[in-house]
């Protein structure tokens, strides 16, 4: 009996995906900008409210509790600022995950903004415990 015409292209298919599974996603070791929580847990999403914040106020932020130089220091692009501030304005969270790089200090960095107009900051640097801060946000203009 000839075999059948769809067995070849299944067979390679599987062969495919089963050599795509063996290899894992790695980050890049320098600090990474993202919008979906990966360093808190995901429950925090419900607490967050989206605020328009614009890169430089991030900044600003990041600075007033000395993180912006650690993470300049560790690689973290300044164009990721443009990634941080679209998801704190359409989510209300965002985050920065260093737990990959190779030299010790500043982990992660998760930036959530509540209803209270406050942006709870929350970091942790290697050897210590987290750490949260809350700052305060410009109440939102009247229309």
């Amino acid at each position: 009996m000839p075999p059948r015409p769809l067995l070849l292209p299944l067979l390679c298919l599987l062969l495919l995906c089963g050599g795509c599974a063996t290899s894992p996603y790695l980050p890049p070791s320098r600090p990474v900008a993202g919008m979906f929580p990966t360093v808190v847990p995901p429950l925090c999403l419900q607490e967050a409210v989206p605020v328009p914040l614009s890169p430089g106020e991030v900044r600003e932020h990041l600075e007033a509790e000395n993180l912006w130089a650690p993470l300049l220091q560790a690689g973290f692009p300044q164009g990721e600022l443009a990634l941080l501030s679209r998801s704190l304005t359409r989510r209300g969270y965002a985050e920065i995950d260093a737990r990959r790089c190779p030299r010790p200090g500043l982990l992660w960095v998760a930036l959530l903004a509540t209803a209270s107009h406050r942006l709870s900051l929350q970091y942790q640097v290697d050897g210590a415990p987290p750490r949260r801060v809350l700052h305060p946000l410009p109440l939102p203009r009247q229309k």
